[in-house]
């Protein structure tokens, strides 16, 4: 319930997300005419080195309501005990008092009682203009941060937000699907994603989700008359499809409802909070024909029994997230110094190693001591000036953090993302 904790899982899902890559560049995602407001602190059009200090205040945190929107809904999601499947079948956004205003909304007839209060949000929906034209929110897949972050081209028509919805929400990256040889002289159709085998098997799957985000353009502008190309199928998942035209505008929120009913969604939340508390991905299954298959199958084996006990907390709890956190926390996994009477695959499975992030360290430091590691402007600096250096991502060109991992299977988990002497001399462990 502590504010650290919404802090955290924030940082948890932008290290998937990666929104961040527009932290102080919100404002400029959003168009002029969608949003008359986009500029309110700012009436007269003022050069910005004339802006009063009020007026940079003002902007500075209008950018952070929207820059932060998608992580924002992620963490009020979670501070309102709803089930964690609202992240995508919101039929709302939120907003700060100041991203309130840049939607055109009355921070006063939302119920904010203080208008200087940056991090208190509230649920709003949102109408662009002309024509006020309200937007079918969809949860975080509809925030323009989302959209602009994973954008589409003529050519890839939202085949990449289908693809990223697939592999943060349902647990399935459909690139390692299709992984196979094609044979170029095989491809005699003009359309051989809908038409030759070799491209149909991944198409299928992914054409009508890409489809369902047809009415949001390349920069995330919500375009109900938009035209689609004809080549493409209907807005559908799975077996499901649309077929009433009408609806198409409002796809995304169809396609939520049955992304959370899918059961790779809650694998997906775990998936995400695993790697967050542990620093490294669950153990994958091991491949057929290696030489200790079997050693490591049991520990999979084990590894599975616990997780899937997890999974069955939240979908029980009313899909709470916090139950994920406390069911990984208080499980071996994590707490191998309680674990007793383990057999030597368990030993090897429960406990792990990890390099702190910047973040963590930064907020360890302050926990431990009662003091922080300031820079002149009162920011943490670890998070800011050796964000870097200390293993950190700015959600742009660096996007993987060091990690240390120290496990007999860690070898399965891939090669160990970038390290370096300073900091694992620098940075404490877990």
């Amino acid at each position: 319930t502590e504010d650290a904790f919404f802090t955290r899982l924030k940082d948890i899902y932008n290290d998937v997300l990666l929104t961040g890559r527009y932290n102080g560049q919100g404002l400029n995602l959003l168009n002029g005419t969608d949003y008359p407001g986009r500029n309110w602190f700012n009436p007269t059009n003022l050069p910005q080195n004339m802006l009063s200090q009020t007026q940079l205040t003002q902007q500075q945190w209008s950018d952070y309501g929207i820059s932060a929107e998608p992580l924002e809904l992620i963490a009020y999601v979670a501070r309102q005990n709803k089930p964690f499947s609202e992240i995508l079948t919101a039929n709302y956004t939120v907003v700060n008092p100041y991203s309130a205003r840049v939607y055109g909304l009355d921070p006063a007839a939302l119920g904010f009682t203080s208008l200087v209060d940056y991090y208190q949000f509230r649920e709003a929906k949102v109408a662009v203009q002309p024509g006020n034209v309200a937007i079918p929110h969809a949860g975080v897949l509809t925030t323009p941060v989302f959209l602009n972050r994973y954008p589409t081209t003529t050519t890839n028509v939202n085949r990449a937000r289908a693809r990223f919805t697939f592999k943060y929400f349902l647990a399935t990256d459909l690139l390692a699907v299709a992984e196979r040889p094609i044979d170029p002289s095989s491809v005699t159709s003009t359309n051989p994603t809908r038409d030759d085998q070799y491209c149909t098997s991944c198409h299928k799957i992914i054409d009508p989700v890409a489809s369902t985000y047809q009415k949001w353009d390349a920069s995330g502008r919500f375009m109900p008359m938009l035209a689609w190309p004809t080549a493409m199928p209907q807005p559908g998942f799975g077996n499901a499809v649309i077929d009433n035209v009408q609806q198409y505008p409002s796809a995304l929120q169809w396609l939520a409802n049955r992304v959370v009913q899918d059961p790779r969604f809650a694998t997906s939340v775990l998936n995400i909070v695993y790697r967050g508390v542990m620093g490294q991905e669950p153990l994958p299954y091991p491949v057929a024909g290696d030489p200790d298959f079997a050693v490591k199958q049991v520990g999979w084996q084990e590894q599975n029994r616990i997780l899937q006990g997890v999974i069955d907390s939240f979908n029980g709890g009313n899909q709470n997230v916090k139950l994920v956190f406390k069911g990984i926390i208080l499980s071996p996994l994590y707490r191998a110094v309680n674990a007793h009477d383990l057999n030597p695959v368990q030993s090897e499975v429960y406990g792990t190693g990890r390099l702190l992030t910047p973040e963590l360290l930064s907020a360890k430091i302050a926990a431990t001591l009662g003091a922080h590691w300031w820079r002149y402007d009162k920011k943490d600096i670890l998070p800011t000036d050796y964000n870097l250096l200390y293993g950190g991502i700015d959600s742009r060109d660096t996007t993987n953090r060091i990690t240390c991992e120290v496990s007999r299977f860690a070898s399965q988990r891939g090669p160990p993302q970038r390290r370096n002497r300073t900091t694992e001399k620098a940075t404490s462990r877990k």
